[in-house]
């Protein structure tokens, strides 16, 4: 009913087989992978088999035309491979820099979480390389599901 009024239908999910394939089946234009399995295993050590499970994820719901979302219980310090997830469109975080920038800010919240990566950055820089790897993305996913329905 919703993708029959153009809406774009998203399911949150566990990243499996039979959760993406169920996902496609009742037309959802798009997954979030439930993350949280891979936050609660990155913080006892042990993380690369939850890891895999969303690479593999991933990777199927690209091929079933399913744009790819991800999100649940990341933060500062789980997010670095999570954002190397192939065809990742989409990622939610906000939780944990919002309940950071309680204490220090937003501006200084979000700068904290990249600074590591980037460098330091200010936030118009930040916003413009997000802006521009969003662009990106999308752009790739465009192109990925042209050459599929050619």
């Amino acid at each position: 009913m919703l993708k029959s009024i153009g809406a774009e239908v998203s399911l949150f999910i566990d990243p499996n087989r039979e959760s993406i394939e169920k996902s496609k089946y009742l037309g959802a234009t798009s997954v979030e992978l439930h993350t949280g399995q891979y936050a609660i295993d990155y913080e006892l050590g042990n993380h690369e088999d939850e890891y895999n499970k969303l690479v593999n994820a991933a990777n199927l719901a690209n091929s079933l035309a399913l744009k790819v979302n991800a999100g649940h219980g990341l933060n500062y310090d789980n997010l670095v491979q999570i954002l190397k997830l192939p065809h990742l469109n989409e990622l939610n975080i906000g939780h944990a820099i919002i309940a950071e920038s309680v204490f220090i800010g937003l501006d200084d919240a979000i700068r904290k979480r990249f600074e590591g990566d980037l460098g330091a950055i200010n936030l118009n820089q930040f916003k413009q390389k997000l802006i521009d790897e969003i662009k990106n993305r999308r752009l790739a996913h465009r192109k990925e599901t042209a050459t599929e329905t050619e």
